[in-house]
This record gives C-alpha cells, structure tokens and sequence, in this order.
C-alpha cells in the first residue's frame, strides 16, 4: 500500500535532474518484478544523465517534486506530426496519486503548444499499469494503417529491445481536436 505524497509540483526538468532519472526509473520498474516472464527486467542498463542532454530538438522533459525531492520525470521527443512519449517513471511510493497523469498532462500543453497533432507512446497492451491505464488517459491503439514510416520505424525498434520480449507491445496514440 503507498503512502501519500503529499503535494507536488510539475515543472521542466532541469539538466541537474537528469542524473536522478535512472535511479527513479529503476524503482517504477520494480513493480514489473511481480510478473511473470519479467524476472530480469531491472537488468537493463541504465540510461546515463548525458543521454537527456543530447536528446533532439523539440524534447520536452518534466519532472515531478513531492516531499522535498523528485518523485517522477516524462519525456518526450519530436515524431513525425506527434511528441513521442519515451518515457514516463513514478517512484512507487508516489505511485496512485495522480503525479503520472499530471505529467502526461504536462507533456499534452507542450505538445499542443509545438502544433503537434497529438500523442504517442509504446508500451505493453496487458500489463493493468500500461495499456489500460493509458487507455483510461484517452490513448486508443494505433493501428500499422494510421502509422507514419516514422512510427512504423520507431515500432520496429522498440520491438527490437531487449525488454519487447517480455509482452506484447503495442503503439497507442491520443488524437488532439484540430
């Protein structure tokens, strides 16, 4: 059971905050250990702070502060006509009050402000804290049809990771009105 975190704060991440991602990300994904089939998943390297500071133009990176630290970052990254969500971790003791939608909240006004036409994201259909919970947020699965090159390309490396093996991996979307 998670305690509350007590308010918190979303804002642009700083470049001193991207050495905190990792170890944030790394305890998100603990909750994945409890699934079968996802025994080794916090092997996976880490992605190095450095790593953030060379992301492409038109990156858009948030954090979350709660209880004096940070609690949880999105980024997303330029896609074609879409800002690509890359990646979205919450510490779980932060987890269920409501920071993670309020950074995909964060990342949506950003987006919108870009032009762009609206969200996308990877991740597994099945496991209850993805796929449906996204879907809860408004994201649709996209179907290879609506897939730009760009995305079909990006789909095809994501599949290609070492943790894609682990479940079935789709591509969601969240359409902004015109």
């Amino acid at each position: 059971m998670s305690t509350d975190p007590g308010p918190f704060l979303i804002r642009a991440a700083a470049p001193d905050d991207f050495g905190r991602f990792a170890d944030i990300e790394r305890r998100a994904d603990c909750i994945y250990l409890s699934l079968p089939g996802f025994e080794t998943y916090n092997d996976l390297p880490d992605k190095p702070a450095e790593a953030y500071r060379s992301l492409p133009p038109g990156r858009r990176l948030f954090v979350a502060e709660a209880d004096g630290g940070l609690s949880g970052f999105i980024y997303s990254v330029p896609l074609g006509r879409f800002a690509q969500i890359e990646q979205i971790s919450v510490v779980p003791e932060a987890q269920r009050h409501g920071i993670g939608q309020a950074l995909i909240g964060a990342i949506d006004a950003a987006a919108r402000l870009d032009g762009h036409a609206g969200l996308t994201l990877a991740t597994f259909r099945d496991v209850p804290w993805n796929g449906p919970w996204y879907a809860r947020l408004g994201f649709g699965v996209m179907e290879r049809a609506e897939m730009s090159p760009k995305i079909r390309q990006m789909a095809k490396t994501d599949g290609a990771s070492p943790w894609s093996r682990l479940g079935t991996r789709v591509v969601m979307v969240r359409y902004f009105p015109p």
